[in-house]
């Protein structure tokens, strides 16, 4: 499958559904407790907003994978937060989830950015391998971040992507 830079489009109204059921069909949101916030309407938000970044990757005009992140200023510096990744499972392992990061990547050297943080399950070991792969590196653990449906807690590890000069 050849990755096209071409098939990744800012996000729609028609698009919200498809990107709740992506998510609602991923094993590691679905088993947290109201899959951590995420709705039809937050991502509806997310994607009205202009402070935030919600790009789709579609192929055949179907959408197989969305990332939703936002820019903040601090002091004046810029920086950037992937708040969701979402690739369909069968569309995994193809590139298209390395293509969405790469596309925030090359956002932030067009922005100037300091640097991009995202989070995610310290129990999901393929998701620490993608992004160590794509260049994040750890920098620090939250301890029983995520409320799990059967009321237990899960940690959330915080990795980063420093500004590459």
């Amino acid at each position: 499958m050849k990755i096209l830079k071409k098939n990744i489009l800012k996000l729609k109204a028609n698009n919200i559904i498809h990107c709740y059921k992506l998510i609602s069909n991923e094993y590691n949101l679905n088993k947290i407790k109201n899959l951590n916030g995420w709705s039809q309407k937050s991502i509806s938000n997310y994607i009205h907003n202009p402070k935030y970044i919600s790009l789709g990757y579609f192929q055949k005009k179907k959408l197989c994978a969305f990332i939703i992140s936002n820019y903040i200023k601090i002091n004046d510096i810029f920086e950037n937060e992937i708040l969701l990744i979402c690739v369909e499972k069968k569309f995994r392992r193809k590139g298209i989830g390395t293509a969405l990061i790469s596309y925030i990547i090359n956002q932030k050297k067009y922005f100037n950015l300091s640097s991009i943080y995202l989070e995610f399950s310290a129990k999901n070991r393929k998701a620490k391998s993608f992004y160590e792969n794509c260049g994040f590196k750890y920098i620090s653990l939250r301890k029983k971040y995520y409320t799990l449906n059967n009321n237990k807690k899960e940690d959330a590890l915080l990795y980063k992507l420093e500004k590459r000069t």
